[in-house]
């Protein structure tokens, strides 16, 4: 429990950073799809313009999706990888007489990331289809698998409707579209993070 919590917790505090830059990205990923939508020019281009058109929170569009999408990914994570790595460990490890190798703790956020990725997908698509959809008119949904076909309209009212409104009129499946391409992405990213994160506490120790 402790583990699950405190990658939840820890999800809270880095959204306040990451939000911001994703919502940019968003912007500028599904702009030349979208029929009337705002060029922007780049990424400082399209903060700025957020901030001035639409304010400060302008920027933080989604933030209760994604953490709701991140939030359980990161709390899963934790949790899974410690499991791993009370499993994969010896009475040596255990005890704490011996370090983590880098391999084992390679292997263990990769299988961690892999899990946490497929179980959280449907979380993760609920929040990017909120988060691309304009305030004053829905968008189209212009991300391929991962959000549904360019040229379907939707316009999502909160994360939850968002979920029961995508398994009602695309089916349960639809909650793992993109799931593979979701793990080929984060699973290199966690596995290396939490390697060197516990090589780094291993040299210091």
């Amino acid at each position: 429990v402790a583990d699950f919590v405190a990658g939840f917790v820890a999800e809270c505090v880095s959204c306040v950073l990451w939000v911001p830059i994703d919502v940019s990205k968003q912007r500028l990923q599904v702009q030349s799809s979208l029929k009337g939508a705002v060029v922007y020019r780049g990424s400082a281009d399209a903060i700025a313009r957020i901030v001035r058109e639409e304010g400060v929170l302008g920027l933080y569009r989604g933030y209760g999706a994604t953490l709701l999408a991140f939030g359980p990914f990161s709390a899963c994570y934790f949790l899974f990888y410690e499991r791993l790595k009370h499993l994969t460990s010896t009475p040596q490890q255990v005890r704490g007489e011996a370090p983590l190798s880098s391999v084992q703790a390679f292997l263990n956020g990769s299988g961690a990331g892999a899990a946490s990725s497929v179980l959280t997908n449907g979380l993760d698509v609920a929040r990017l289809r909120i988060q691309v959809q304009r305030a004053d008119h829905p968008h189209p949904r212009a991300q391929g698998a991962s959000v549904g076909h360019v040229g379907e309209t939707f316009h999502y009212r909160g994360f939850f409707q968002a979920l029961a409104s995508i398994v009602r009129h695309e089916g349960f499946s639809a909650l793992f579209k993109g799931a593979m391409a979701r793990v080929i992405f984060t699973v290199p990213n966690q596995a290396v993070s939490i390697m060197l994160f516990e090589s780094f506490k291993n040299f210091y120790q």
